[in-house]
């Protein structure tokens, strides 16, 4: 097994732990869910940082409730993850967390280990 295709297991698994912990926390992320079975954790990140999109429903509701470590760009920007994507994806997910950050609250804590 290469070690990109294990990072891109590892990432996929993330992002159901995190779908997981975004539904005990009161969310009901169907559309992440749907979009994480037919694209993959990596190919639904890689949709959802795209440039010119607005953040997702899903990003700007956790950023409501002050729930950045549940959202793909938390994620997508830590390593060993940073390495499947692009610089333009890491700087749409980096621009929208310093935003994120700067119009929020503190976090809470999370359950989610990094």
């Amino acid at each position: 097994m290469s070690g990109q295709y294990e990072l891109e297991r590892e990432f996929h698994a993330k992002m159901v732990e995190v779908s997981q912990a975004e539904r005990a926390a009161g969310r009901n992320p169907v559309r992440f869910e749907k979009m994480l079975a037919e694209l993959g954790g990596v190919g639904t990140a890689k949709r959802l940082l795209q440039p010119r999109r607005a953040p997702h429903q899903g990003f700007t509701a956790l950023k409501q409730r002050r729930r950045p470590e549940l959202t793909v760009e938390y994620w997508v920007v830590r390593a060993p993850w940073n390495a499947l994507f692009t610089k333009d994806e890491l700087d749409c997910a980096r621009r929208r967390l310093t935003e994120f950050e700067s119009t929020s609250p503190a976090p809470r804590s999370s359950s989610i280990k990094s």
